[in-house]
């Protein structure tokens, strides 16, 4: 049976896909070359034939017309033979990349997901139907209106399922497998779309369940297993079956790096969420993970974002600051932050909130929606902290 934590209560692959065509257009395009030299070569002849005319042509030797016809043939037999070769496809030419070992298990990982989630599912359950999929194309099919949520995020694939106890019909549960790709993109659904009324739980580092359901991270997938009823031998149930799919499914239960970097101190509970696009409105701002904090009587989103580099960093935070401005902020007297001490740090306000941000390293940070500069610079300096921020600076009055 789940247990929620700290409480008592009882409760076909695009990038494959991509490489064999990408295969096909080289092999296209030696087709191409190939054939633009035998017309060349044609183009030259007739070009030599029209400067001839009027005057007397001198008549080929037998070793000249040899020679042409040879690399005339050899040209051809070339073309010919690259176009029979776009046909050989080779799997293992296409999936070179990636591990012999790592190919085999996610191929056998989706094929047992593709077949049914029965395998999941124990007594007192039994299949209501067979499994159903959904691929990017169809995904609104089934859950439209939030379709977008998760195309954007990465989604490559769904598996769904619905499951009735076996002395009791009308009550079922439906099981949503969403294949994101990877781990963060998997959050970044799961954190979206957090209930208020979550009651977090150990199944994974990212899982939770409400009256009525069970939703949870395990590796790329995010699950959710929604019961038409409330009763224990549902609740049972779904349990159950996260369970199953978290010991059969291979999947990581490490914790996303960057959740770990926020400073725990005044850190509402669950909040910590990821923006994989478009963060705050701003089209460069993207894999923004965000967190809420409760700070003297007041709610604050800190933020932050792993760079490439510091350059890369440094950039964002400047490009960030020019949007802003450009859409009505002005930029906070200098003396509004004094008490923070990283040297890029910039202060906007803008439609009566303050926004604090700057670079550290590789990491662009900082702290929004907030009114109150005091509240905005207690967050930041933790902020600064915990990324030691202050170390690679010299720290305040060094």
């Amino acid at each position: 049976m789940l247990k929620a934590a700290g409480s008592k209560k009882s409760g076909n692959s695009k990038g494959e896909g991509f490489h064999h065509y990408s295969g096909q257009y080289n092999h296209y395009s030696s087709v191409t070359a190939a054939l633009k030299l035998v017309n060349t070569e044609k183009a030259s002849s007739s070009k030599q034939r029209k400067s001839t005319v009027g005057r007397v042509k001198r008549p080929s030797s037998a070793v000249e017309t040899t020679i042409s016809w040879t690399i005339l043939g050899a040209l051809v037999v070339i073309a010919v033979a690259v176009f029979i070769k776009q046909f050989d496809y080779d799997p293992a030419a296409v999936t070179s990349r990636v591990p012999v070992n790592e190919h085999r298990e996610m191929m056998a990982l989706n094929d047992r997901l593709s077949s049914n989630l029965s395998q999941f599912a124990t007594e007192p359950l039994a299949p209501m139907q067979g499994a159903e999929s959904f691929g990017p194309e169809t995904l609104a099919d089934k859950i439209n209106g939030k379709a977008e949520l998760y195309l954007s995020a990465g989604f490559l694939g769904l598996t769904s399922q619905r499951f009735a106890l076996h002395d009791d019909p009308e009550s079922w549960m439906e099981a949503f497998v969403y294949d994101m790709g990877t781990p963060k993109h998997a959050f970044a659904v799961y954190s979206l779309q957090q209930r208020a009324e979550a009651e977090p739980l150990t199944l994974t580092p990212f899982s939770y369940r409400t009256a009525n359901a069970l939703f949870f991270v395990h590796g790329k997938f995010y699950v959710e297993v929604v019961a038409s009823v409330l009763s224990d031998p549902m609740i049972r149930a779904m349990a159950s079956f996260g369970e199953r799919f978290v010991e059969k499914i291979p999947g990581r239960a490490d914790a996303i790096e960057e959740t770990m970097l926020f400073p725990r101190e005044e850190m509402i509970e669950g909040s910590i969420a990821l923006l994989i696009s478009d963060a705050f409105g701003f089209e460069g701002m993207d894999n923004v993970f965000t967190a809420r904090y409760r700070v003297q009587g007041e709610e604050v989103t800190a933020f932050l974002s792993d760079r490439k580099d510091d350059r890369e960093a440094l950039r964002l935070v400047q490009a960030y600051r020019d949007f802003l401005v450009s859409n009505g902020g002005t930029e906070a007297p200098e003396k509004a932050w004094e008490a923070v001490k990283v040297a890029d740090t910039v202060t906007i306000r803008i439609f009566g909130d303050l926004e604090l941000f700057f670079s550290c390293g590789r990491y662009m940070a900082g702290v929004r929606d907030t009114e109150t500069l005091r509240v905005a610079q207690t967050v930041a300096q933790r902020m600064m902290a915990s990324l030691k921020c202050l170390e690679r600076s010299g720290g305040p009055g060094q």
